[in-house]
């Protein structure tokens, strides 16, 4: 069958936890946990890049989901607005959620942002936007290739444009197109290169978490063996309720001593800033 990303997020979104969003394939509460893992990385990564806004200052959320990072953001100053390509997300979002505002687009669309059902991005731009876990769900690589430069089109000059993704930075290939899967990873280069010629720099890597994602690359043959090793007991979790119980607060236990390492065997943060 051929990945069709509206149908496959329509479908997850029936579901009522951040398996919706997040680790299909793992229960509710794991993924409970990896996302306050990652909650943690990235509230320290916003904080020694210093992404607090001021007063008035406006952050894009692409591919806002269930809105889990929406009050990341305002407790950071941010107002914040978002858009994703679930209608019903964004009705749910629209009542939970009376501070930000929120409408339906389609990240990879020709016409870039401009939204559907009543909303619209800002005609001004962002001092931030942010896409995290939404760019390797478009496959397609000419879509691909568009929903960069509609993101880019959103951050204003001065501004950044804050990106999670399996960007590879170890292994020297990806593979190719496989119509029927739901995601991609790709190169670092894969981001960097169009975001340039875009007129956006990279600021910086840095690992997302070591042990809340799928491991795909890792700095040696050993570590990646124990990083696989560890992502089959998590996805045991699924199965047996109880090795859930166990997993979900080890892994946030010992992410934060991992991270030090400052090695990310799936997942970076890519932080990219828009010329003046």
């Amino acid at each position: 069958m051929t990945y069709s990303n509206k149908d496959y997020w329509r479908r997850l979104h029936e579901r009522e936890d951040l398996s919706s969003v997040g680790q299909s394939a793992l229960s509710g509460d794991v993924n409970s946990w990896i996302y306050r893992t990652i909650r943690r990385n990235l509230s320290g990564f916003a904080r020694r890049q210093g992404l607090r806004a001021t007063p008035g200052q406006r952050v894009l959320e692409i591919g806002v989901g269930t809105g889990y990072w929406v009050d990341f953001w305002q407790a950071r100053g941010w107002q914040v607005d978002g858009c994703d390509l679930v209608p019903a997300a964004v009705d749910r979002l629209r009542s939970a959620q009376p501070r930000a505002r929120f409408w339906v687009a389609d990240a990879s669309d020709p016409d870039g942002l401009s939204g559907q059902s009543g909303g619209a991005a800002s005609a001004d731009g962002y001092d931030l936007v942010t896409a995290i876990s939404v760019l390797l769900h478009i496959t397609d690589d000419a879509a691909f290739d568009r929903a960069l430069a509609n993101a880019a089109a959103q951050v204003r000059p001065g501004g950044h444009l804050l990106l999670v993704e399996p960007a590879l930075t170890v292994k020297k290939k990806q593979k190719p197109f496989d119509p029927a899967r739901h995601s991609r990873v790709r190169l670092l280069a894969t981001y960097r290169e169009p975001l340039q010629a875009l007129g956006l720099e990279l600021v910086t890597v840095e690992p997302t978490t070591v042990l809340a994602a799928d491991p795909l690359e890792a700095t040696s043959p050993r570590r990646m063996r124990l990083y696989r090793r560890w992502w089959r007991l998590v996805g045991r979790s699924r199965r047996q309720p109880l090795v859930g119980k166990v997993v979900g607060p080890t892994m946030y236990a010992l992410d934060a001593a991992l991270m030090r390492t400052h090695e990310a065997p799936t997942s970076k943060i890519l932080l990219f800033r828009k010329a003046r």
